[in-house]
């Protein structure tokens, strides 16, 4: 079974619209890989480089390491009030055979821009498709990059409204040289924001 595997790639589907990728480099890695080959240490389309992965990882297994992140993140998804499956994930981590798939983006207002909610898609259905080809268990992770210094990204979020008008919304009480780490603010402001865009959405 394992060998068939080995066998398979990814296939991808060309979107033909020049505007869509923002830099060649982007585009060769997706459908030109072999051209950029060179400055990557796997090759993504083959499911074969994807043991390859699991295995330079499971060689590097530090038992005490993991144990540590382990504790780490218990504690703190814990006091953020998380989910049960939360906690059940972080504690496969200590399991050498535990894989992560792991993304980031910097937090944003209302989890604005809407290709965040994409990227959080593509790493479930990323981790799903990895667990079930390589056989043992795949944790996806969002990293929340809350030390960002691109305040303009967090304080806004643009939508349509029902006129299909592109509306603004905003968060003023943000200093500009705040760390996003250190950035309180009250329920009442996101309240007024969440009440301004039923007001912008509904009839």
């Amino acid at each position: 079974m394992k060998d068939n595997l080995q066998k398979l790639e990814i296939e991808l589907e060309k979107v033909n619209l020049d505007r869509f990728y923002s830099q060649k480099l982007y585009k060769d890695y997706i459908f030109n890989f072999q051209r950029v080959s060179d400055f990557y240490q796997y090759d993504f389309r083959k499911i074969s480089e994807y043991f390859k992965r699991a295995s330079d990882i499971y060689n590097g297994y530090n038992h005490t390491l993991r144990s540590r992140i382990s504790s780490i993140l218990k504690v703190y998804n814990s006091e953020h009030g998380c989910q049960v499956k939360t906690l059940e994930n972080i504690s496969s981590l200590e399991d050498e055979k535990t894989l992560v798939v792991i993304g980031g983006h910097q937090p944003g207002l209302l989890v604005s821009p809407l290709f965040i909610i994409y990227k959080i898609l593509t790493i479930l259905k990323v981790s799903s498709f990895l667990e079930k080809e390589l056989g043992v268990k795949v944790i996806p992770c969002l990293w929340n990059a809350s030390d960002d210094g691109n305040l303009a990204s967090i304080k806004v979020a643009k939508i349509l409204n029902r006129d299909l008008e592109e509306i603004t919304l905003n968060l003023n009480d943000i200093g500009e040289d705040t760390r996003y780490s250190n950035i309180v603010l009250p329920a009442s402001v996101f309240r007024k924001v969440i009440e301004e865009l039923k007001n912008v959405l509904t009839p």
